[in-house]
């Protein structure tokens, strides 16, 4: 049941849980709370971010109704700002894992599988015509949600010019389609994709690495079967990263949120490719990452407070003390975002003080007094006393 006055809350965290809910979803097509321990655990965290399931199906095998292998849940937001989200589910067992396997390595899914995901989108779309939804999903979960995303903006002309579809996934297994066509001609539908992994994953560490979008790494202590499952990427995501809100399209915030989980997931990936190579404390690689852990909070602290042109200049400042061409191009990525969020702040409100410089402002009053003062003296007609 909606309700305006809770505001609901899509952080990583939470989509975490999300794509852990279609797992869970079992007779009748529900989650039942006594079906697994931890169920009442899941509902809670889900209810606590101001969110419901609304919809879900499960395959017969898992004594749901549906005719193909596809489990699925929509989550709605109890207050009318937030984004809807539907979770596909993934790797359920160690067999599941070698399909998934099997997946990658062969490059293709069950069409009936993917169709049956694409179907539920479409039906949760018809029912909420104009709402943001975000897909999510773990391993295979992660591949549809990415084709499915794919194929809609391929296939909706609405879409490509209002990207109201957003992707987050986890240790996703790869997807290649014909439908990727679509990012040749709308390149920046492109980083509405984000996907998380853990290195390494028995999954997503696979040669063939085909993702939709930006791919943050991070580093895991455990191994390739333990880095795959959903509760390790919860226990080593760092907090920043959990708490990370995925906003509305809608929302004057959007860019900025955006631009911070960007600059939070370079970090971290950063720090995790290099932590990985062979002494990599003698390489230039770690005095790299030296200069971002100093700088990166500065800068999303200016960029938070809408402060673009400021964080603007501690990124040039930051690169001027990086070595190597790839940091170099990776933090001249971000001040081009950083550049695009400034741009649109000054055409969404060109006339609000604190998107002016200083010396502007002041010319600005200079020039209306001296306005005024022309008026003045055209009222002064001569022969006439003045008013």
């Amino acid at each position: 049941m909606s309700n305006p006055n809770k505001k609901s809350k899509c952080t990583i965290n939470f989509l975490i849980s999300a794509a852990q809910a279609p797992y869970r979803v079992g007779q009748a097509n529900v989650i039942n709370p006594n079906d697994n321990p931890s169920n009442p655990e899941l509902l809670r965290h889900i209810a606590e971010h101001g969110y419901e399931i609304v919809k879900s199906i499960a395959p017969v095998r898992s004594k749901g109704s549906g005719q193909s292998p596809l489990a699925a849940v929509c989550l709605k937001p109890q207050d009318t700002d937030g984004p809807l989200v539907i979770s596909f589910r993934g790797t359920h067992t160690m067999g599941d894992v070698f399909s998934d396997l099997r997946v990658v390595t062969g490059g293709v899914v069950e069409k009936k599988f993917r169709a049956a995901a694409f179907e539920f989108y479409q039906q949760v779309r018809k029912e909420n015509p104009g709402r943001e939804i975000i897909l999510t999903g773990h391993s295979l979960g992660g591949h549809l949600a990415q084709y499915v995303a794919t194929k809609a903006y391929n296939t909706d002309t609405e879409l490509q010019t209002n990207p109201i579809v957003q992707v987050r996934t986890f240790n996703t297994a790869p997807a290649d389609t014909t439908h990727n066509a679509v990012f040749n001609r709308f390149p920046k539908i492109l980083a509405q994709f984000v996907n998380y992994r853990l290195a390494p994953d028995a999954i997503s560490s696979l040669p063939l690495q085909k993702y939709t979008g930006n791919t943050f790494v991070f580093r895991s202590e455990k191994g390739t079967l333990d880095s795959h499952k959903l509760g390790t990427m919860r226990e080593q995501l760092p907090a920043e990263i959990l708490s990370q809100e995925v906003t509305a399209h809608s929302s004057p915030n959007k860019k900025q949120t955006m631009l911070v989980e960007l600059i939070k997931g370079v970090q971290y990936s950063y720090q995790c490719r290099v932590e990985g190579q062979f002494f990599s404390r003698f390489r230039a690689g770690a005095k790299n990452i030296g200069e971002m852990q100093k700088a990166f909070p500065d800068i999303i602290d200016s960029i938070e407070k809408g402060e673009y042109a400021e964080a603007a200049l501690k990124i040039e400042a930051l690169k001027g003390k990086l070595n190597g061409n790839v940091s170099k191009q990776i933090v001249e990525l971000l001040l081009q975002k950083t550049e695009e969020c400034k741009v649109s702040q000054q055409t969404q409100d060109p006339e609000r003080p604190s998107h002016i410089p200083k010396e502007q402002q002041q010319i600005k009053a200079e020039l209306l007094k001296m306005k005024e003062e022309d008026n003045a003296d055209e009222e002064l007609i001569p022969g006439a006393s003045p008013p």
